[in-house]
């Protein structure tokens, strides 16, 4: 045990090699960099996966949902049709498909209010002809011919009006593909900055402390251990600074949770609630936290790599 701890001191008397790159300027500014980059990546992030399931929903209610207009004072070929005779007529032709899952007509008031932005207070007007709006759910595999529906409806009932929301469905889902390739681009955008920010860094480092890298290869070090040496300051500092942007990302969405994602910020606060929710943001948060440690690792490796390039021009 003698010998032992005779080697351990002499290991501990013994000058250790390094360059002295926590005292360089600018590591500071590198951090707040790095974490505002992390930060607008991240935000990015969840961005893009909040449109994704914004758009999922509404593709989901416009393809699975159908709407018939009733005008007011519809004139019939057939003599004596109240406007509840039609409603009628209506709902015994849905009735008659498998597909249809519900059938709802929506209340005056209800209407009302969808109009009063557009057309004031109409709540005063009693006697002001509105149409009637049914609103039908479809079973979400309905296979329905919306065209023959149509057709039917339009024979009982002239001049209602059948609309398909599925229409809409394409655009919404082509907004959603844009937005992810905006998102995508934004992010890979921050990323490369990102890199060039760090080679840039790395290189303007190894030309400050070039007097003391070449005591180093005079002294015997190679230009693996000299890299090592920027590369151990590239990932601290990437480190502290992506903790940092990620701890400012959870602060600012935990402040903002309740309005941007209230089904999340619900499922939290009642942890004895219905948590499949969180199950459909489970990407979308892993992705988050793997985000900062993609980033140091890139990081890294990029000032070893650019440490490395230039020892080797230099040699």
């Amino acid at each position: 045990m003698n010998w032992l701890k005779k080697r351990t001191e002499s290991r501990a008397k013994r000058p250790t090699l390094s360059l002295p790159l926590a005292q360089a300027e600018g590591n500071v500014m590198l951090v707040v960099m790095i974490a505002v980059l992390v930060f607008l990546s991240g935000l990015v992030w969840l961005a893009g996966g909040a449109a994704q399931k914004m758009t999922g929903r509404w593709n989901h209610t416009l393809s699975n949902e159908l709407t018939i207009e009733i005008p007011p004072n519809l004139e019939d070929s057939r003599e004596g049709m109240t406007s509840d005779q039609r409603i009628q007529s209506v709902k015994e032709i849905l009735a008659q498909y498998n597909a249809v899952t519900n059938v709802q007509t929506v209340e005056r008031e209800a209407l009302q209010k969808i109009l009063n932005p557009w057309l004031g207070d109409i709540s005063s007007f009693p006697d002001l002809p509105l149409p009637t709006l049914i609103e039908v759910s479809l079973h979400p595999d309905h296979g329905l011919k919306f065209d023959d529906l149509k057709e039917q409806i339009d024979r009982a009932v002239p001049g209602v009006q059948v609309i398909a929301h599925y229409a809409w469905a394409g655009e919404v889902q082509r907004l959603a593909n844009t937005i992810s390739v905006i998102a995508w681009g934004v992010m890979l955008f921050i990323g490369f900055v990102l890199l060039l920010v760090m080679i840039f860094a790395a290189r303007a480092r190894l030309a400050m402390f070039a007097p003391e890298v070449e005591v180093l290869h005079t002294l015997g070090a190679t230009d693996g251990f000299v890299a090592g040496e920027f590369s151990s300051q590239a990932f601290r500092l990437s480190f502290w600074g992506a903790l940092i942007g990620l701890l400012a990302l959870l602060a600012v969405l935990g402040q903002t949770l309740s309005f941007v994602f209230p089904e999340i910020f619900s499922a939290l606060k009642n942890m004895s609630g219905d948590l499949s929710v969180l199950q459909d943001w489970r990407m979308e948060m892993l992705g988050l936290f793997m985000l900062p440690i993609a980033i140091v690792i890139l990081n890294t490796l990029a000032a070893r790599m650019a440490v490395l390039s230039a020892l080797r021009r230099l040699t």
